[in-house]
């Protein structure tokens, strides 16, 4: 199988919950589909949800709940 690295489409922070009592967008063992919700970016109090263009099984969570990530940085790599 083949993997592939969902990119984040701009610089802020990544939350992987809504909020801190809720559970994550997207968890190592759940399946990714095609445009569905992964995480949350906010951007100078501007939020978009981060949706991948692929489907698959996430082998690895790059960002962590709260990091600064930039743009065109990997937040996940899929197994697809």
């Amino acid at each position: 199988m083949s993997t592939s690295e969902v990119l984040s489409p701009l610089p802020g922070t990544g939350y992987r919950q809504p909020s801190p009592d809720k559970a994550a967008f997207t968890e190592a063992s759940d399946v990714i589909a095609a445009g569905g919700l992964t995480e949350l970016a906010e951007m100078v109090t501007n939020h978009q949800d981060l949706t991948p263009d692929v489907c698959g099984l996430p082998i690895r969570i790059v960002i962590e709940d709260s990091a600064a990530m930039m743009a065109a940085e990997a937040i996940a790599v899929v197994e697809a």
